[in-house]
């Protein structure tokens, strides 16, 4: 606790007044205010710099805390050299509570296990000050940190000469326990990653990035929280074909968006694009607790699938592939009873489009589905349109431009047809209307040629 504004009342009511009155704060041996006068009145006492460090030393050195209650006891002895009767009253304590003890834990990502290391030193960010200790185990209670704290950053270098670190934001509460997530850099692939956050809204700027991961046994846990620095970018530790959830955050924590999974791969130099159009992140939590995400590589040909329940409360899960021109035609399937299970179908024809489905029956929340339309050049979630692609979208944009595509070959709205026609599509693209068929896009892209083309002969005609 940091006190940066304290006063004392004192007030004489007795016949015989006092001389010499004094006041120690802390009870560390220093006069931290003299009165060498009879003391015969009442006064105001506001405590002076030593007295405020008086205090702050007697809580940092002295003082045990009892979080339980939230209330501490500090020392002030008031003395005189004469005999007198004094009254002491309003005590006034008036700042920002910087100081505080803090629990530190760390547990290995990949397991939930205790994580135990004797190379790990936590640096405590603070505004105007740098704070430095070592961790040696598992578990560190009473850490004591003397400033306003924006960031804790914990620092491994394992015995294989490996270095990483992680980096979490302190509650606005002062104090407390702080959960770290590290990574056993011997049993697997770490990938340190620079990731550039294009920020489209300007909704983020100054804000932070939280990454998080699903914890066997834990659940969904906060692995990663750090500023986004002034070059708009965060560095970050990930396991690499380990999947993670992204959230971007406001400067003042009252704005978040979820921008999706990831499955961590090993390029070094990443995007992540904040758009000004709200999406359903491609990758995400479809129940709480219960994570489901789809990858796809066309050189290996496979399709797999990933279920994750970190509440252990799955009966069964499915995955199944199904020729998408064919949706009867089921070309894999596979089941288990595990709560945290990874599929993969390793016999697709990388010409070919699937719908990929996974279907649990889950204790507390019933039936879960969810499906990917595969076509090796990108993939988009169905929702239960399955067997249908993208033709509902297709159709639905497709008869809106083909008004436009009329309405551009009539000499008096030729102009505006045209520019609206194009927008439009542009829009339609945007939203992923057209999937991801290169054949569709190239097919589009010749018909907005053919349009304009069209367009300028009409107005030609008509200003001939």
């Amino acid at each position: 606790m940091d006190y940066d504004d304290k006063e004392v009342y004192i007030y004489d009511y007795g016949l015989d007044y006092p001389e010499n009155v004094t006041i120690d704060a802390g009870d560390d041996g220093t006069i931290d205010y003299i009165n060498d006068t009879e003391f015969n009145t009442s006064e105001t006492i506001p405590f002076n710099d030593s007295a405020i460090a008086a205090i702050n030393a007697y809580l940092h050195d002295t003082f045990t805390a009892d979080w339980a209650t939230g209330t501490c006891d500090v020392p002030i002895n008031v003395s005189s050299v004469t005999a007198g009767i004094l009254e002491i009253s309003g005590i006034s304590f008036v700042g920002e509570y910087l100081y505080g003890y803090y629990n530190m834990t760390i547990y290995d990502e990949m397991d939930g296990e205790s994580f135990n290391t004797s190379n790990m030193t936590l640096t405590i960010m603070c505004e105007n000050d740098t704070q430095t200790t070592t961790i040696t185990n598992h578990t560190t209670n009473n850490i004591w940190v003397t400033c306003d704290a924006y960031e804790f950053w914990l620092t491994i270098n394992d015995d294989e000469g490996n270095t990483h670190w992680r980096t979490l934001t302190p509650d606005e509460e002062i104090g407390g326990t702080v959960e770290f997530f590290m990574i056993n850099e011997t049993g697997y692939t770490t990938i340190r990653q620079n990731w550039i956050i294009y920020d489209v809204t300007g909704d983020f700027t100054n804000g932070s990035v939280t990454v998080y991961k699903v914890v066997p046994d834990l659940g969904k846990q906060v692995t990663i929280e750090q500023p986004i620095d002034a070059e708009s970018k965060v560095t970050l530790y990930l396991i690499v074909d380990e999947l993670y959830e992204f959230e971007v955050i406001n400067a003042d924590g009252t704005y978040v968006r979820n921008v999706g999974g990831y499955l961590a791969d090993t390029d070094t130099d990443k995007r992540l694009m904040v758009s000004t159009i709200p999406y359903a992140p491609d990758q995400f939590l479809t129940f709480k607790d219960v994570l489901i995400y789809f990858d796809w590589d066309k050189d290996t040909g496979y399709i797999r699938g990933y279920y994750n329940d970190s509440l252990g409360e799955t009966t069964t899960v499915t995955f199944t592939v199904y020729n998408a021109t064919n949706i009867s035609q089921v070309m894999y399937t596979s089941s288990s009873s595990s709560s945290v299970v990874t599929f993969t179908y390793n016999g697709v024809d990388t010409d070919g489009t699937y719908v990929a489905r996974i279907t649990a029956l889950h204790s507390r929340y019933g039936t879960i589905t969810e499906e990917k339309m595969v076509d090796f050049g990108g993939a988009y979630t169905v929702s239960g349109l399955a067997g249908l692609g993208y033709g509902i979208y297709s159709s639905v944009a497709a008869g809106l431009i083909s008004t436009f595509v009329m309405l551009s070959f009539r000499r008096k709205h030729a102009a505006v047809g045209s520019v609206v026609f194009v927008v439009l599509m542009l829009m339609f693209m945007n939203w992923g209307w057209f999937g991801s068929s290169p054949m569709l896009t190239w097919g589009i892209l010749t018909l907005v040629a053919f349009m304009a083309f069209a367009n300028m002969m009409v107005l030609r005609r008509g200003s001939s």
